[in-house]
């Protein structure tokens, strides 16, 4: 069989299913996981790393993520 590793639990999730979104109420940035909040901090840095700690996303997930991330970022603070 295949062995299983972290990530291969982590791969079922699509990254289509996740978000990184400020949320500037709150002043928090948050990791979104099929639109409900799974974690949130204050700093982009933690949130981005618990992306990848706990769901097992690659630097190349996080960069689509965050390029995804700016442009609602930069949408939403003009």
């Amino acid at each position: 069989g295949i062995p299983m590793s972290t990530t291969a639990t982590a791969a079922a999730i699509p990254l289509s299913d996740f978000k990184l979104r400020e949320n500037f109420e709150k002043g928090r940035v948050e990791l979104q996981l099929r639109g409900k909040v799974v974690f949130s901090s204050g700093e982009y840095r933690l949130t981005a790393t618990h992306a990848q700690q706990k769901y097992g996303l690659s630097d190349d997930d996080l960069m689509a993520l965050y390029a995804d991330y700016k442009e609602d970022y930069d949408n939403a603070s003009e």
